[in-house]
């Protein structure tokens, strides 16, 4: 078998290993929201404002991660911050200033700061 094979192989394997996965990440996290509203932790009131604040954390996460890593794909940047690959993916396709480098992964257009970095408040 040659080693295109193998790698195409693998990465199917991969992308329905991980698609599998997306599920059983979701129910975890629901367990956990239920486990902290129990414990005394945050509730279901107010929830939509905590969950924009999460949002725009995450933007700010994802958008450091690519600031730092330029060419990073999806799937890592979903590994690297704990959120699922789709999340990742939906996140990168809504943000501007980001774009798809030559590579395939992403990377910070110049107009918001290249890989120096750039302003991580937007979106």
């Amino acid at each position: 078998m040659s080693s295109d094979k193998m790698a195409a192989q693998i990465k199917q394997e991969l992308e329905r290993i991980e698609t599998d996965l997306i599920p059983m990440q979701e129910e975890a996290k629901r367990l956990r929201g239920a486990l902290a509203a129990l414990e005394g932790g945050s509730t279901t009131s107010g929830g939509g404002k905590q969950r924009r604040q999460d949002a725009e954390a995450t933007r700010k996460a994802v958008r450091e991660v690519i600031a730092a890593t330029p060419g990073i794909r999806g799937r890592q940047i979903a590994e690297r911050l704990g959120i699922t690959a789709s999340y990742a993916y939906n996140l990168v396709g809504q943000m501007d200033g980001v774009e798809r480098s030559s590579g395939g992964g992403y990377q910070l257009t110049e107009e918001s700061g290249g890989a120096s970095g750039g302003d991580t408040t937007e979106q």
